[in-house]
């Protein structure tokens, strides 16, 4: 299968890359900074790109089977529009371009992990910091 992956660079995104090309997938890797990224292998190609920019991730999405997303942010405790937004052109690329597959990989509390969360974070951190359907799509 040939995957797109945002966020390769990070260090979940980086899991996902080694455990995609050790499937034997054909990997294609979406990063700002091409130097934080050292992986080499024959299955994948590096595409700089930032998610903020339609017409990069269009171009990148072309001809994949599928995507994964482990973009997120650095400080839990702030919003980040750019990461809304990134997500959100992923998705219309996608649409776009008939790629129907997507993973996002999220934080604790989102989707059917919600109820595993305590108290606190579900009633309190939840909805005042990271805010209820703050990412729309």
């Amino acid at each position: 299968m040939k995957l797109l992956i945002f966020g390769a660079s990070g260090r979940t995104g980086r899991e996902i890359v080694k455990q995609a090309l050790e499937q034997n997938h054909k990997i294609t890797a979406f990063v700002r900074n091409p130097d934080k990224f050292d992986i080499k292998h024959d299955n994948l190609r590096i595409t700089l790109g930032d998610v903020t920019n339609y017409e990069q991730v269009e171009r990148a999405v072309e001809g994949h089977d599928g995507a994964l997303c482990a973009l997120s942010s650095n400080n839990l405790l702030t919003k980040v529009p750019s990461l809304t937004h990134g997500i959100h052109h992923i998705l219309q690329a996608m649409e776009k371009m008939n790629v129907r597959r997507f993973i996002y990989e999220s934080a604790l509390g989102v989707g059917d992990s919600a109820a595993d969360t305590r108290f606190l974070f579900h009633y309190v951190f939840m909805p005042l910091v990271l805010g209820r359907g703050s990412v729309r799509c």
